[in-house]
């Protein structure tokens, strides 16, 4: 089981996540000299390094407009995947709570992010509703983004998926971090998040998940 590591050692797990026991690993979020995560594997595409492009699909770049913390218009992550997370809530007061953490979560401009305020926001989502699956989803990538929480991201991801098996988006995310210990598990989420119309942004299939 992973433990939450301090962020001044992010760069060190991700190496040693990568090169273990000789295998390919997928780039988890981490930092470069402690700055903003390199690559995000599951929301708005960071700009990546020269070998990370190489590695990775390119996702929608199209942004909405008129937006503060505007998102991009598709693809995981993106507009579309908050509205269909506000569809299933009624209260109004968790609607409004639910898109501002969403928004600072996964915003398309990186350097707009604040992952602890999407916390909150998503911990006063779930006060309301605790069984609300996409408040999982974002407090995982959260926790992934404020201390490389491991263990953390895959039980919310976990938890979003028990309480929505129909959450595509979350299905993927969970298969992503399963390719650090458990490809044959993380095999089942991709399957389910692909039968689901998620698009495969970081390339999961080819290089995790062959047929």
């Amino acid at each position: 089981m992973f433990q939450p590591i301090p962020r001044a050692l992010a760069p060190l797990a991700v190496a040693l996540l990568v090169t273990a026991c000789g295998q390919e690993k997928a780039p988890l979020p981490g930092t470069q000299g402690g700055a903003k995560p390199a690559i995000d594997p599951h929301g708005p595409a960071e700009t990546p390094s020269a070998a990370s492009q190489a590695m990775v699909s390119k996702p929608s770049t199209a942004v909405e407009e008129g937006q503060s913390l505007a998102l991009k218009l598709e693809g995981i992550g993106g507009k579309g995947e908050m509205d269909h997370a506000l569809a299933k809530l009624d209260d109004p007061e968790a609607k409004g709570l639910f898109e501002m953490g969403f928004r600072q979560c996964f915003v398309a401009d990186a350097t707009k992010r604040d992952y602890s305020g999407a916390a909150a926001a998503m911990n006063s989502v779930l006060q309301r509703d605790p069984e609300f699956a996409p408040a999982y989803r974002v407090l995982a990538y959260c926790a992934l983004n404020t201390g490389f929480d491991m263990q953390g991201a895959t039980q919310h991801y976990e938890k979003a998926v028990e309480l929505d098996p129909d959450y595509g988006e979350a299905h993927y995310a969970l298969s992503f971090m399963l390719t650090q210990f458990d490809v044959e598990r993380g095999r089942e989420h991709f399957k389910k998040a692909m039968e689901l119309g998620v698009p495969d942004e970081r390339n999961l299939g080819s290089r995790f998940y062959p047929e």
